[in-house]
């Protein structure tokens, strides 16, 4: 069980650190990156209070952060994702 918490609070710890790395770079890409810091944020929760076991609730999650995710995209124009494009 220790195990699987100090997973999750890598994955957190590295997706907070790229984001706060990305606000330096990009505004849109620091936006997509925070959506996942609060994704694996309520995952963290979920592990302590249910031990992940409620499916539904991910599912929701997912498909709020897909939403999320394309309108982050289409507020942008693409001259702005294209200069993200090009980071990588």
């Amino acid at each position: 069980m220790l195990s699987y918490f100090s997973t999750d609070l890598k994955i957190w710890l590295v997706t907070y650190l790229f984001a706060r790395i990305a606000k330096m770079y990009s505004l849109v890409l620091f936006w997509a990156l925070f959506l996942f810091v609060c994704f694996n944020t309520i995952d963290i929760l979920m592990f302590w209070w249910n031990f992940k076991l409620y499916h539904r609730i991910y599912i929701d999650l997912l498909v709020t952060l897909l939403i999320l995710m394309s309108d982050i995209f289409k507020i942008v124009g693409p001259k702005t994702i294209g200069g993200v494009k090009s980071l990588f």
